[in-house]
């Protein structure tokens, strides 16, 4: 039996960081010495005028372009003031960026599933996130703030398990959401445009829990419907689940099962296929732990310093004499569930 690790998805076409909302206006009031000019100017008009009011009219055009000068010079303050409900423009413009680079994200990754054709195994990705959005949606009911931040654990969870179930994550045990994101994006599976949103994500989930501002329930119910879509595009990445299924079998270097192999067992794992059937097939593979429990879903994750020949041992559930591979790496797979962050 040859040992492969957990194929990658059909590569996608890299897709650019979203750009930054600003506009003309924006950039020139981030100098501050011309903004501090154009204060200066749109205050010797006013004064010119009140000395000078015959002389100085001011038509509808001069209060236009005084009301414009000011509106430029004050800009970044307004962008920070304080709205009705402790809102910020600058926090709601950083939410519209969320917005829209989710909408990306979700058009880029329901292209992918699409090409399944198949809508029952769209829906069967979809069950086990359904659990999680229900869960966060009755805690939004109940206090925005604790839901995006169940929200935000729930996506650490799940980029967990897709890393380590598939081997994408062998590298580290812990991913936070940039980095777990960063990662699915080299490997190919969902779209470059997921970087920018948990970048803009991770940035307004630390504002709501640590800002010293407040943020509104209505900005935080925003944030937590784009949140949600981004939980989903990670969610239903297609990938293999490998179960336990008995361990510890003896292994014997001949056929006749006379000559042990005492350095090493096999475990039997029930491997469980990304389709809306479901389909499970058993894989056998060489280890050297023995603190297996059947029942528990491993991680893909192999130790390459061992390498085991062919090898031969009696299937506990049928009792024929089988010879699970002619070669192999030793499988090690934790529990997927091991180091997984906590919520809340």
């Amino acid at each position: 039996m040859c040992v492969e690790s957990a194929g990658a998805e059909p590569r996608l076409a890299a897709v650019p960081e979203l750009p930054s909302r600003r506009n003309i206006v924006a950039s020139i009031a981030a100098n501050g010495v011309v903004r501090l000019l154009l204060v200066a100017l749109a205050v010797a008009l006013i004064v010119v005028h009140g000395i000078w009011p015959v002389k100085f009219e001011v038509d509808s055009a001069s209060v236009a372009l005084v009301v414009v000068i000011v509106v430029v010079a004050l800009f970044p303050w307004l962008e920070s003031a304080d709205l009705p409900g402790g809102g910020k423009l600058k926090f709601r413009h950083k939410l519209d960026e969320f917005d829209a680079a989710v909408e990306t994200l979700t058009v880029e990754a329901s292209a992918t599933v699409d090409g399944d054709a198949d809508d029952v195994k769209v829906a069967a990705r979809r069950e086990a996130a359904d659990g999680v959005v229900a869960e966060v949606l009755d805690q939004a009911a109940q206090s925005p703030k604790l839901a995006i931040m169940l929200l935000s654990s729930e996506l650490d969870r799940e980029l967990h398990r897709l890393l380590m179930g598939t081997g994408w994550g062998v590298q580290r045990r812990l991913w936070n959401l940039r980095e777990g994101i960063a990662r699915l994006v080299e490997v190919s599976v969902i779209p470059a445009s997921a970087t920018y949103a948990a970048d803009l994500f991770t940035q307004i989930r630390n504002e709501v829990v640590h800002g010293a501002g407040s943020r509104s329930d209505d900005e935080i119910l925003r944030a937590i419907d784009s949140g949600i879509e981004m939980y989903n595009a990670v969610a239903n990445v297609r990938r293999e689940r490998n179960f336990v299924l008995y361990v510890n079998v003896p292994i014997f270097s001949d056929d006749a099962l006379t000559v042990p192999i005492t350095d090493g067992t096999a475990v039997f794992l029930r491997t469980v296929a990304p389709t809306a059937q479901k389909t499970e097939t058993e894989r056998i593979f060489p280890t050297t732990r023995t603190d297996f429990k059947v029942g528990e879903e491993v991680a893909w994750l192999w130790d390459n310093s061992k390498q085991w020949g062919e090898a031969w041992c009696k299937h506990p559930a049928t009792g024929d004499i089988i010879k699970p591979w002619d070669g192999s790496l030793n499988f090690i797979g934790s529990p997927i569930d091991q180091n997984l962050p906590q919520t809340g």
